[in-house]
């Protein structure tokens, strides 16, 4: 399952790392975990961990979306100053990074059933996978600024701001790309330690933090230069295009 940017991870590299993979458990669950683990009474327990982990992903997915409604309000609101966006941007990767534990701790559970030749057994091909970024939304905003700013000069500034940023998110997604890849890695094999699969979420987090800082002056930058008019005209463009 794709997580859909909420309107503002937005002007911060939106989509950001998802710390959970993507895919459902498979339907044929509990067959395929009776064909792997041949003692009925451990199969069972396999089995009830696995759903474990599938409500955790589905809890993290929830509380992720939530988070980033709120950072949402904070980062479109025209009148949010800086300091409300570091808050607002700590709060939601606290929120995102605890989210994390809601799919990682039940897949832990299913780990410590099984053997390592097992734990590559059961699982589909590929379930580790994370899920692909969202377009960043600095490039949206950046191609729709010609016909939200007439004034050549401060179309000209924001279109620098929002160049920036577009370039911030490529870098992020670089970082990003890397760290997902080695936990995705990690997981597979079946013999990660916990406190080391914490660490890789952990790099990504600060994959992701090294851009904040620079994300946030943009925004700030972009709210100085465009008026309340075309900064409402932005926003409903960005809604337009996320339906």
């Amino acid at each position: 399952m794709r997580i859909q940017p909420l309107l503002a991870a937005l002007l911060l590299a939106s989509g950001g790392p998802s710390l959970f993979a993507q895919d459902r458990l498979p339907v044929d669950w509990d067959q395929k975990v009776l064909a792997v683990v041949k003692d009925p009474e451990r199969a069972r327990k396999v089995s009830e961990a696995g759903r474990q982990s599938e409500v955790g992903r589905q809890q993290a997915i929830a509380a992720v979306r939530k988070a980033r409604e709120k950072l949402g309000e904070v980062f479109l609101s025209r009148t949010s100053e800086a300091v409300d966006r570091q808050i607002s941007l700590s709060t939601f990767r606290d929120d995102r990074r605890n989210a994390a534990f809601l799919w990682i701790d039940p897949i832990y559970g299913v780990g410590n059933l099984v053997t390592k030749k097992e734990w590559r057994a059961i699982w589909p091909e590929g379930f580790f996978a994370f899920p692909p970024p969202a377009p960043s939304a600095a490039g949206e905003i950046h191609a729709m600024l010609p016909s939200v700013v007439s004034d050549p000069a401060r179309q000209r500034q924001a279109m620098d701001v929002t160049a920036s940023l577009v370039k911030a998110a490529e870098t992020n997604e670089a970082s990003r790309m890397r760290e997902t890849s080695r936990l995705q890695k990690l997981l597979e094999e079946g013999s990660i330690p916990r406190d080391e699969c914490i660490g890789e979420m952990d790099k990504l987090e600060q994959a992701q933090a090294k851009t904040d800082d620079e994300l946030i002056r943009g925004s700030i930058r972009l709210q100085k230069i465009l008026t309340p008019d075309e900064w409402a005209t932005m926003v409903r463009g960005l809604k337009a295009q996320a339906r």
